[in-house]
């Protein structure tokens, strides 16, 4: 694995664990959506996740991350559309989607 893919793979780390720390507070959607503050911090993360995946498959295009077109399109749609995204979106990745994504980018690590 190239330096820089590295790199990009340990910022994608960090942000799913600062995710998972901004939401630990947070029992349920209706305590996520209330929290303003912890999701625009969430779209930030996303938005870091989105560039970093962007620039490790130019470097690397044949990187085992299974959903990264629809990462980068939801970094897309927080930096260019911000007032379409929802709280609602965001939930619904962090639960259904980030432990794939998270275990993902722990094998790739772990190489």
């Amino acid at each position: 694995m190239k330096e820089e893919t590295e790199k990009y793979l340990t910022d994608i780390d960090m942000c799913i664990a600062r995710i998972e720390k901004h939401i630990s507070n947070c029992k349920s959607y209706p305590d996520f959506e209330e929290n303003i503050t912890v999701v625009k911090a969430i779209e930030r993360e996303f938005e870091i996740i989105g560039e970093a995946l962007r620039k490790m498959r130019d470097i690397e295009p044949n990187i085992a991350i299974s959903s990264y077109k629809k990462i980068i399109g939801l970094r897309n749609l927080i930096a260019h559309a911000y007032d379409l995204v929802e709280a609602s979106q965001l939930w619904g990745i962090i639960i259904n989607h980030l432990p794939k994504l998270k275990s993902e980018v722990d094998q790739l690590l772990k190489k």
